[in-house]
């Protein structure tokens, strides 16, 4: 059961998530996010790096993704019927300088990224997104995803990460467990949910940088004790004014600024010590923004999520554990042009349920969004939806997806859409 607990240590993001592997430690592999690209820092498993002998100790690290999926509108929506398919790869190397030259603390890590996809949220008038691969056009890039600078300091209890990065990875981030013991936990997550809600708070879209629209700033963690954090960044904010920050390797500061600060922390209940976690956060967008002939100087939105053990069962040595875990997500913002004003989501996955299949899980999520209504003509969607995430063997994943749709989004017209998907991913 002590991997199943491990899911659920403090969401402060990956600037205090880098554990230090040792030559007789194995990678463990447990729930595999529904899209790594948004809740992971490091790509894949590391496993690529060691076949080429660059192992933990030589302080190097190499590692992938690839993810793939088939979706088919099955009726409702914008086009019913219709199909597309999306495929993801990530690339990405860090190297510890305390091992290498030896400079404490201080580690460099780049990601490549490239994508290629249909426009499957929009088949089914979804202004949620039923599909995270998906995000905003391009619908084909190529692009220098991540390449940044983290220096820990004060034993690890104050770090800086300074370059391009992904800040839906440190803030928002309701799947996204810390390794604790020192147990490395490469690409785990809470759930593994698909739609686009599950990685980002709908009531910061637009405005917060994300996959796979990174943008260069700054990120400080700060971790005064083990179930206490607090995450405060400020990065290029001119994606809100349309500009593609992802597919532009250089910084491009146009005197716009994406600010957000978060704090959470985890606690134990009951004679079994379920493990659950919580944050609360902030942020603010500066700049002129504008939709249509609306313009609004800036704007900002709060944010919160938890997660809770609701039940576990213990005594499976052989096994990663057998357990029910419980999430909950809520948003609102005061801008006049973004396309959500609140948002509510909550979710549950059962681990290990199958006692033959230790590493399939099952899951299901809700999301309601209050669309903005100088952009949609409808107030709000609906979607939930449900997996099986099924281990083939080692690193390969395969999950069925069934989602549907009540009222979708973009336009009155719109009848209830369901929607079929079946996504690959190999982490490497």
């Amino acid at each position: 059961m002590r991997h199943l607990l491990a899911l659920l240590m403090l969401a402060a993001g990956p600037t205090f998530a880098q554990t230090e592997d040792t030559p007789e430690q194995t990678p463990a592999i447990n729930v595999v996010s529904g899209n790594p690209a948004a809740v992971n820092i490091d790509a894949g498993t590391g496993q690529l790096g060691e076949l080429i002998g660059l192992t933990p100790d030589t302080g190097f690290r190499l590692g992938g993704v690839l993810l793939a999926d088939f979706n088919w509108l099955v009726t409702g929506g914008k086009e019913p019927g219709k199909t597309g398919w999306n495929f993801l790869f990530i690339l990405g190397g860090n190297v510890d300088l305390d091992k290498t030259i030896g400079l404490p603390g201080a580690e460099v890590g780049s990601q490549f990224l490239l994508y290629k996809g249909y426009d499957v949220n929009g088949q089914a008038g979804s202004v949620l997104g039923y599909n995270s691969l998906e995000a905003s056009p391009p619908l084909g890039r190529t692009e220098l995803y991540q390449l940044w600078w983290r220096q820990a300091l004060l034993d690890d209890r104050l770090t800086i990460r300074v370059g391009k990065s992904v800040p839906t990875i440190d803030f928002t981030n309701v799947l996204a467990p810390i390794p604790v013991e020192n147990e490395p936990f490469p690409v785990p997550s809470l759930s593994g949910l698909i739609y686009t809600p599950a990685f980002v708070n709908p009531t910061t879209e637009g405005a917060m940088p994300g996959y796979y629209d990174s943008a260069w700033g700054v990120t400080l963690n700060i971790t005064p004790i083990e179930q206490f954090y607090v995450n405060w960044g400020i990065y290029d904010g001119s994606l809100a004014s349309g500009f593609t920050t992802g597919d532009h390797a250089f910084p491009h500061f146009n005197g716009t600024y994406f600010m957000i600060a978060e704090m959470g922390g985890t606690w134990k209940l009951g004679e079994d010590e379920l493990l659950g976690r919580a944050g609360f956060g902030g942020w603010q967008q500066t700049g002129n923004l504008t939709n249509g002939t609306i313009t609004e100087d800036g704007t900002y939105g709060f944010y919160g999520f938890a997660a809770q053990t609701i039940w576990q069962e213990t005594g499976h040595a052989d096994e990663s554990g057998q357990g029910i875990i419980g999430f909950f997500q809520w948003g609102i913002n005061d801008s006049e042009t973004m396309p959500f004003n609140g948002f509510m989501g909550a979710g549950a996955t059962a681990f290990g349920v199958i006692p033959s299949r230790p590493n399939d899980t099952i899951g299901v999520g809700a999301a309601y969004g209050w669309l903005n209504p100088n952009n949609f003509q409808r107030d709000h969607e609906l979607m939930l939806q449900t997996y099986y995430q099924a281990q083939v063997f080692d690193n390969l994943f395969v999950q069925p997806v069934v989602t549907y749709i009540k009222d979708p989004g973009a336009s009155p017209s719109y009848s209830d859409a369901w929607a079929l998907s079946f996504r690959v991913t190999v982490l490497f």
